[in-house]
């Protein structure tokens, strides 16, 4: 059976995960030493579940990743990253959001073919 649409985003979404989450941990490294875990946390929302704040960086999902991207970007990736990859991040998380959310799966009805 061919992969759906829904099925293809779903597996890019994780495959930007795996791709990003070395990127992230290194210049988290780069900038905070042997802190990095514990202030890559502090970009986390506040209504972040408690689990989420004790998980290692390398066991987040997409959403906690990205959101500490976008979080963390003037104080961490700005160095390295520009406007355009900034664009692409809120892309990633406006995705992200449509398909792990089935009340606003409108968008992802029309993908899923």
């Amino acid at each position: 059976m061919a992969q759906s649409n829904y099925e293809r985003i779903r597996e890019a979404l994780e495959l930007f995960n795996q791709g990003m989450r070395p990127y992230v941990e290194r210049e988290l490294k780069a900038v905070f030493r042997e802190d990095w875990q514990k202030e890559a946390r502090r970009y986390l929302p506040e209504h972040a579940p408690a689990e989420a704040a004790a998980m290692k960086v390398g066991s987040w999902d997409t959403q906690l990743l990205c959101t500490v991207m976008w979080n963390a970007w003037n104080d961490v990736l700005a160095k390295t990253l520009g406007k355009t990859e900034r664009n692409l991040l809120a892309e990633v998380r406006d995705i992200r959001k449509i398909f792990a959310n089935p009340e606003e799966a409108v968008l992802a009805r029309e993908f899923n073919n």
